[in-house]
């Protein structure tokens, strides 16, 4: 490039007079780029276009391997879906279903709980009333017997037909204490 190549100091207009020419109260004003600036420049111009183009390869050699995965992938993605709408599907019922038995007063609290504890609270709303005869309750091989004579059971035993219900235990308790103070009078 020829050596009267100038540019102003806002950089926007370029002279391409020779400087000489311009005059001195120009030539004030303006910055004058030499050869070797210009070849500076270009260098480097020439290196960002050469980064450029790696930062594309890495782009393209990327995209090509998602493509690559998603080919893989896609198609296991969609046999699986159809499984899910499946889970799904069949959780949405067994939601409804059990929504129906909750009093719809109390179903908008009760709608985003997890199936678990959904049946967990059928169960408070259902009224479920404890079985008047302990052989029902019987969910051992040990032998049967019925609330009108607690005295000859074992607190064991009692604890057994109870089957974790703390509630049913208690009431069993109290009813063979009472009926034994009953016998002693």
């Amino acid at each position: 490039m020829p050596e009267n190549v100038n540019v102003t100091d806002a950089g926007a207009d370029v002279n391409l007079q020779n400087p000489t020419q311009a005059g001195s109260a120009a030539q004030a004003s303006e910055k004058f780029y030499s050869e070797n600036d210009f070849n500076t420049l270009k260098k480097e111009s020439i290196e960002r276009r050469q980064t450029i183009k790696q930062m594309e390869a890495t782009l393209n050699e990327r995209d090509s391997k998602l493509s690559k995965y998603e080919k893989e992938i896609l198609p296991e993605y969609e046999s699986l879906k159809q499984y899910k709408d499946k889970y799904l599907a069949m959780e949405t019922k067994q939601r409804e279903q059990l929504l129906s038995q909750i009093p719809e007063d109390k179903r908008d609290v009760y709608k985003d709980w997890d199936l678990d504890k959904l049946n967990a609270i059928i169960d408070l709303f259902s009224n479920k009333t404890p079985a008047t005869d302990i052989g029902a309750l019987n969910t051992t091989n040990s032998r049967a017997f019925n609330e009108t004579d607690l005295t000859n059971v074992t607190y064991a035993e009692i604890y057994a037909h109870a089957a974790g219900n703390q509630a049913e235990y208690t009431r069993l308790i109290a009813l063979k204490t009472k009926q034994e103070l009953l016998r002693k009078r």
